[in-house]
């Protein structure tokens, strides 16, 4: 039996999920021992996760994931730092990351899914750090380079943690997916996915209009993740000139809209206007797939 090959039953699973979890806790004691590691092992550690994502059943996971972490609170002498923000987010990343390259998805939507997963763990632990030791990190971290983000900053506190995973997804793709593929068959094309090109900026957008009316810092960021991902998803590769010059013109229309509307809004909420762009973005990648179909059933 090949230890890399997709696992039917429990029995066959158990030797990938022990290996992979010993390799987890071997990390995370490494990262606890030997702190100036940690920049590099931070990228390593959802590798073996996403192994495990890849090649097991998903009904299966949370035995890899219970045991992984419970063994590593006790490998670190208890120490919850290290299971808490960076191997629970590695064990939900990697699972995550590996079912996304068993669903065949093209490497444009993992970047887009990947990200926003991380943005939310990232925002996530920020609030939790907060609230268990009392610490705004992100205060801390712009006190460094004397920006105090206290006041009209802080609104932006969980865009600057979105941008910063978006750069840490960059990285850890980099790094997961040239290991993964030297035992799995990657998607590594940009092929655009019609159906979910359309729904994904979309349901960010209709999230980020939501928070605008709850909390404005939560707004800014979906409207942020909709915008990025309309650009990341739309469908450059094909008909590329014809497709640039409507990417072009989508841009010109959103700012056109922005310009005459944003006098009726107070400058913090007038970017809500934004969000033309990712609904333009839909609706164009939804039309193609409505044409598309009637022209699959002529």
């Amino acid at each position: 039996m090949k230890l890399f090959e997709q696992k039917e039953n429990l029995k066959t699973s158990l030797p990938l999920i022990a290996l992979m979890s010993a390799l987890c806790i071997v990390i995370i004691a490494l990262m606890n021992y030997f702190p100036f590691l940690n920049l590099v092992l931070i990228f390593i550690l959802p590798i073996p996760c996403a192994i495990i994502g890849l090649f097991i059943k998903s009904r299966f996971y949370p035995i890899f994931f219970v045991v992984t972490f419970a063994l590593s609170v006790l490998v670190t002498m208890f120490n919850l730092a290290y299971c808490l923000f960076d191997l629970l987010p590695s064990l939900i990343l990697g699972f995550f990351l590996g079912l996304l390259i068993k669903q065949k998805l093209s490497l444009k939507y993992i970047l887009v899914i990947i990200s926003t997963v991380i943005a939310l763990i990232n925002v996530g632990n920020t609030y939790l750090i907060e609230a268990i030791f009392k610490v705004k990190m992100i205060n801390q971290l712009f006190a460094i380079i004397n920006v105090n983000v206290e006041g009209i900053l802080e609104i932006f506190i969980p865009t600057i943690i979105y941008t910063y995973s978006l750069i840490e997804t960059f990285i850890l793709l980099l790094i997961s997916l040239g290991e993964i593929k030297k035992i799995y068959q990657i998607n590594e094309s940009f092929k655009t996915n019609y159906l979910l090109s359309a729904t994904i900026p979309f349901a960010l957008a209709i999230t980020s209009l939501i928070y605008y009316f709850f909390d404005i810092s939560f707004f800014y960021l979906f409207m942020f993740l909709s915008v990025v991902s309309s650009a990341i998803l739309y469908d450059f590769e094909s008909k590329t000139l014809q497709n640039s010059i409507i990417f072009i013109v989508l841009v010109v229309i959103t700012w056109l809209v922005y310009v005459a509307t944003y006098s009726n809004f107070a400058l913090i909420n007038s970017f809500v206007i934004m969000l033309v762009f990712p609904i333009l973005i839909s609706i164009k990648h939804l039309t193609i797939l409505i044409l598309n179909n009637i022209k699959n059933k002529v």
